[in-house]
């Protein structure tokens, strides 16, 4: 009488701590958060990971790594003794599918560069036009990078298992996200971390992953080297900066020596400071680029009397 008595009580206590923790890990499911009371089993080729509790057991589709979030999950369902069991409907993050669509040029050898920053250079090799579909909506893919980045694109095309130069990648369109195919070469030599986006058949060309000196179109801003409390002394006259056939625009006074158009320091650069008349005097920069990139907030603008 006791065995069996005890017997129903290990029956008992196994079902209400089979229920405790898979209650337990639901919830825990359901705000982004992963189960505790689990055996996890990943596995990296399928990017595959399978939570295995008393009574139940979590399959997830990770989208990147083992190690994002569940709301970042491909897919994912939570079965209670081999029955779906309904997650939240907001446990996925709402998924950007993106396609990819591309014009080749027919007759090419150069590269277009397209984006830059302080980290990286990406560049557009043999095609006239490449633009991303992203909810339903076509974006240019500097504009598209400029506000989301680089990775998710990257992250929907696969190494082939290229490598060049022993480090940089070589990654091939094989989830078929693009009209024309798709084939993209991360450098990865030195401080040298470009992207080139070209046609599937591209071809590793001699000047990838090299230094080349050509970010200064999109790296340059207006620098102002006057502290914050700067007062212009008294009497002091404007300084005409530039004119047009209906405006004048002037510093307050003479200010103009201190105002530069300023390169910052990257890839093993040294920062570059052109002032702002001789940028203008030289034509290396047009007077609407320099009021687009900071001008317009220290200069004023006056209408010319008739």
């Amino acid at each position: 009488m006791k065995t069996l008595l005890r017997i129903i009580l290990l029956i008992i206590s196994f079902i209400l701590i089979a229920g405790i923790t898979t209650y337990i890990d639901y919830e825990r499911i359901n705000n982004n958060q992963k189960p505790v009371f689990v055996i996890t089993n990943y596995n990296d080729k399928s990017n595959r990971e399978v939570y295995t509790g008393l009574i139940y057991r979590v399959d997830r589709v990770c989208s990147v790594s083992q190690h994002e979030q569940i709301s970042d999950s491909k897919s994912i369902n939570f079965k209670v003794l081999g029955m779906d069991l309904k997650l939240k409907s907001n446990v996925l993050k709402p998924k950007e599918y993106l396609n990819i669509k591309t014009k080749e040029e027919t007759k090419c050898n150069n590269s277009k560069l397209i984006y830059a920053d302080k980290d990286i250079k990406i560049y557009t090799y043999c095609l006239n036009e490449i633009v991303v579909n992203s909810y339903g909506k076509d974006i240019p893919l500097a504009e598209y990078i400029k506000t989301n980045g680089y990775t998710k694109i990257l992250n929907q095309l696969r190494f082939d298992g290229t490598t060049i130069d022993k480090s940089s990648l070589e990654l091939i369109d094989s989830n078929n996200i693009s009209n024309n195919g798709l084939k993209a070469i991360q450098c990865r030599i030195g401080n040298i971390t470009d992207i080139y986006f070209g046609p599937n058949n591209m071809i590793y060309q001699e000047d990838f992953c090299t230094y080349k000196d050509d970010d200064f179109a999109f790296m340059w801003t207006i620098k102002d080297n006057h502290p914050k409390e700067f007062a212009c002394p008294e009497n002091s006259e404007p300084e005409v900066l530039f004119e047009d056939e209906t405006n004048t625009y002037s510093f307050k006074c003479q200010m103009s020596d201190q105002v530069f158009v300023n390169v910052p320091s990257v890839r093993g650069k040294p920062e570059i400071n052109i002032p702002i008349r001789e940028a203008l005097d030289s034509n290396i920069v047009t007077f609407q680029e320099a009021m687009d990139r900071g001008l317009s907030k220290i200069i004023t603008k006056e209408a010319k009397t008739k």
